[in-house]
């Protein structure tokens, strides 16, 4: 093999390992963020802060299934230190931050979803599809196409 042949085959492995894998600072940036594709139609994609990979929202039905599906359960005493939206206390800050981006399930009352949102470590009430629609849209964070690329894309899986 010559120096030419694997300068270029090298230079080939370089471009897709900084194509195919996010930037720290931008995985960094949105780990647990709900994300929406502002070039194309507004779909709607949840980052997974355990893994790094994203997962297609699609409709509300199906957002709700693979957001329970990945959801984390949480005692009342726990949930309670961490702040809500209109809540001025900061709680449990250790909580919070490693908490932050996933998705609750309150295991001691009726499994009621809540949404850590990495930008304030604030927690919000997921409640029924319309309301969790609105958490989404309030909270998501745009994103460019070529941004969106370079995160890896998911295979979730129900429990």
């Amino acid at each position: 093999m010559s120096q030419k042949s694997i300068d270029v085959f090298l230079f080939a492995i370089l471009l897709f390992l900084c194509t195919a894998v996010p930037t720290d600072a931008l995985s960094s940036h949105i780990s647990g963020r709900i994300l929406i594709d502002v070039e194309r139609h507004g779909e709607a994609w949840y980052v997974d802060p355990q893994s790094g990979t994203r997962d297609y929202l699609g409709r509300p039905e199906e957002a709700l299934r693979l957001l329970h599906g990945k959801a984390l359960g949480i005692k009342n005493a726990q949930l309670m230190e961490i702040p809500g939206m209109g809540d001025g206390g900061i709680g449990n800050i250790a909580l919070r931050q490693r908490l932050s981006g996933r998705i609750l399930l309150q295991i001691e009352s009726h499994g009621e979803a809540w949404y850590i949102n990495p930008a304030d470590a604030k927690r919000y009430y997921l409640g029924d599809q319309a309301t969790a629609y609105n958490v989404m849209r309030f909270l998501s964070l745009g994103i460019k196409n070529s941004d969106l690329r370079k995160i890896q894309v998911g295979e979730f899986e129900e429990k």
